[in-house]
């Protein structure tokens, strides 16, 4: 199946870390204004920028930013089809290590 809803092993665990996750990433689209021309300057300051001093706020919140509804739909049902099982096999906080 294309679209991963469920994996084909057992799961044992809730997968709170990838809830989680998939809840920042919506909060962040929200909070960036949903990528509407007029509000490009609110995700400005969560993108990564060369050639300026070290922020490393930037390189957490570049992994949240999405520049539209497709963009963050995919990347969420993708998310949560290698969170399911990831965070079950290596672990929460592992898990979180490979995220950020």
């Amino acid at each position: 199946m294309f679209i991963p809803i469920s994996p084909d092993a057992p799961i044992y665990h809730r997968p709170w870390i990838t809830l989680l996750l998939i809840a920042a990433n919506l909060a962040s689209f929200i909070i960036t204004g949903f990528d509407l021309p007029e509000n490009q300057a609110g995700w400005e300051g969560w993108l990564l920028h060369y050639g300026r001093d070290f922020n490393p706020l930037e390189w957490i919140s570049c992994l949240f930013v999405h520049f539209d509804p497709v963009h963050l739909l995919g990347n969420m049902l993708f998310l949560w089809g290698f969170g399911l099982v990831v965070e079950g096999k290596v672990g929460w906080w592992r898990y979180m290590l490979v995220y950020l």
